[in-house]
Order: C-alpha cells, then structure tokens, then sequence
C-alpha cells in the first residue's frame, strides 16, 4: 500500500514545471489478509489540506542468479488508485 503526495500544482490545476519536489511517500508492506486499520503514521509527510494519491498493488519477489549475481525480478499489479484530500 503507498501514501505519496502529488505535484504542487499551479491556479489552473497543470503540474507546477518548477518543482518536482513531492512531499513524501509512504510505502508499506502488508500481510494480504484482506483487512488494515489506518494509522497516522500512515501518512507522514502528507501535509494537511493537501493532495494525496493512495493505492494497493499485489506483487512478488523472486530471487534468481545470473552467473555471480544475485537478481530480484519484482512482478506487481496494481489493484486501486484514487487521489484523496487529507483534512485534519
């Protein structure tokens, strides 16, 4: 599950080409039980008032070799993504 701030944004609603600079993202790793009860530290960073994406990805990890190098080959599938407003 990842918490991440989006671009600022200027009047018009466009990216701010200014800065890139995001705030903050929150990534998690969770047991895929079905069920989590958010927490504050959840979304750190985040400043309140602000524009935040959420989403839930499903993925895995492989560990293989490559002659003497050990490879991660990572596979995921994003289940949900929305863009939310943390109010305080």
């Amino acid at each position: 599950m990842t918490v991440e701030n989006t671009y600022k944004i200027d009047d018009r609603g466009n990216n701010d080409m200014h800065s890139s600079k995001r705030y903050g993202q929150n990534t998690m790793l969770l047991k895929d039980d079905g069920e989590y009860k958010f927490s504050p530290k959840d979304f750190k960073n985040i400043p309140d008032n602000h524009e935040f994406l959420f989403s839930i990805s499903r993925g895995n990890i492989v560990l293989t070799r490559n002659g003497t190098r050990e490879l991660k080959l990572c596979g995921e599938e994003q289940i949900f993504v929305s863009d939310f407003v943390l109010i305080p």
